[in-house]
């Protein structure tokens, strides 16, 4: 358990500081806009999910609708699963890649 509890927590971290790193390279508005029109919040997201590596969110999508019926210690050993197939994929790898070379990545479809 201290460990499933170390990884959560370990994960949340990472998250907060990858979102305090996005956050300081948006500089205004204007990162937003395409063909000089704002897009909305909702397109924003959408563009950002369809960038994603396809597995990963398959499986955040599954433990989504896995927690609605499973208790807290079934889906920590979900998602240490989740996470371990998604480190294994190839689209892992190019995504370490990519931060290393400071590119954009270009996961598998």
């Amino acid at each position: 358990m201290n460990l499933h509890l170390g990884i959560l927590i370990g994960y949340s971290f990472a998250l907060m500081a990858l979102g305090a790193w996005i956050g300081r390279r948006v500089r205004g508005a204007g990162d937003f806009f395409v063909a000089g029109r704002q897009l909305g919040p909702g397109l924003i997201f959408a563009t950002m999910l369809a960038a994603k590596p396809k597995l990963s969110l398959a499986l955040a999508k599954r433990a989504v609708y896995r927690s609605l019926d499973q208790s807290l210690p079934e889906m920590l050993d979900y998602e240490l699963d989740a996470q371990l197939q998604c480190f294994k994929s190839g689209d892992a790898r190019e995504g370490i890649a990519a931060f290393l070379e400071k590119r954009t990545a270009t996961f598998s479809t």
